[in-house]
Formats: structure tokens, sequence, C-alpha cells
């Protein structure tokens, strides 16, 4: 996962990072979905899925996401951030975004 911080920027550029990350995500032969979890335009955590590469299935691109931005934050409380996806999370992600806050 990346980990240069960039600069504010809206959800249009918010959502394309995200399509980057999906891209680079197909590209590694890993399936083709990426997130971004960010909080008044500042990017917190980007992500591809790299449940083959990685050899785990709970490998998710929602999942790895959070938890960097929880990370980075230092709380479970995701409150005010925003979650950009390139698909609807599947039901794992979705209750971890759930156990996170708002999001």
């Amino acid at each position: 996962m990346p980990r240069e911080d960039l600069a504010v920027t809206d959800d249009r550029n918010l959502t394309r990072l995200a399509l980057d990350e999906a891209t680079a995500a197909a590209d590694r032969g890993d399936p083709g979905f990426g997130a971004v979890v960010a909080r008044a335009g500042q990017i917190l955590a980007r992500a591809g899925r790299t449940e083959i590469t990685d050899r785990n299935p709970l490998a998710h691109d929602g999942l790895a996401v959070l938890r960097e931005a929880c990370r980075r934050l230092g709380t479970g409380d995701l409150s005010g951030c925003t979650f950009y996806g390139t698909a609807e999370p599947c039901p794992m992600c979705s209750a971890a975004r759930a156990a996170g806050g708002r999001s």
C-alpha cells in the first residue's frame, strides 16, 4: 500500500485513486478492486486487493484501508471519514466499516 501523503483533493480524484488501486491489483493478478479512506479530503489510506499475491482470503482492499486509517489516526473511530471504493463492499468489509463509525 503506498504510504505517500497526498494533497487535499476532491471526491472525483479520490475515486480515481481507488480506481488506480483496482487497476494495480488486477495488473498483479489479484481481483480488480480498490479503496481509499479520506477525512476532509486528506487521504488516510489507499489499497487494492491482495488476496492472491498474499495468499490470504482476508486481504480485501476495504479491510486494508480501514486498518491503515485507524493506525494513522491512532483510534478505531473513523467518524468523519469517507470510504471510496470501486464496488459495493462485501459483507465482511461492510461490517468492518460499520464498526469503525460513520464512513
